[in-house]
């Protein structure tokens, strides 16, 4: 295969419907890089061939194309990786999917996301608290994430609550402090979900 950076935006976008997985991720990064919103339909076709699989394991294929649609952020690609998510996702898939989803900020919808906050996988739980607020999930439910056993879902839990305007009681040390001033300083601390897994300001392990 040519050097991809060489290769021009059709060129590039068109290697998508032969790709190999040992390909696919130089692939994906250069059409991240160069912000090609004309690949969100390939990348889409990309993930229906492997309908079906990454049943025990993501494939690289279905890492790629998730990732490279929450890099892209356009209303396209947003709306693509929404509808991936709502349609059959496979297990193995779920926490990468939902770090895209939480990079992005998708609003999902209540019957999604609450199930996925008591999810086996650390960082697919903590991506769903990220998601927690659009998909209008009540506070309640939020609260018991302050008292989860791992440390960045409790902090995710406390971020999320106070950017609803509800910060933990009792001087939780995973919330935010009172004196940090208010519903502004929380919307800069929302927590989003990075490449390689859980927001880097939850110091948390993605794995």
């Amino acid at each position: 295969m040519p050097q991809v950076d060489t290769l021009d935006d059709e060129t590039l976008i068109a290697l998508l419907g032969e790709v190999g997985p040992s390909e696919v991720r130089g692939i994906c990064s250069e059409i991240a890089a160069r912000s090609l919103e004309g690949a969100v339909l390939a990348l889409e076709a990309l993930w229906r061939r492997f309908t079906g699989f990454g049943i025990e394991k993501p494939l690289a294929e279905q890492i790629a194309v998730l990732e490279t649609l929450a890099q892209l952020d356009s209303p396209e690609a947003r709306a693509t990786l929404r509808r991936i998510l709502l349609r059959n996702l496979p297990a193995s898939t779920f926490p990468v999917a939902l770090q895209a989803a939480a990079r992005t900020g998708l609003a999902l919808p209540t019957w999604f996301v609450a199930p996925l906050l008591d999810h086996a996988d650390a960082a697919a739980r903590c991506s769903a608290f990220a998601l927690a607020d659009k998909a209008r999930i009540p506070a309640e439910r939020l609260r018991i994430g302050l008292f989860h056993r791992t440390p960045e879902i409790r902090r995710t839990a406390a971020i999320v609550l106070a950017h609803r305007g509800n910060p933990p009681h009792g001087g939780d040390r995973a919330g935010p402090s009172r004196r940090s001033g208010g519903k502004e300083d929380a919307a800069r601390r929302t927590p989003t979900v990075s490449r390689g897994g859980v927001d880097p300001r939850l110091g948390g392990n993605p794995g």
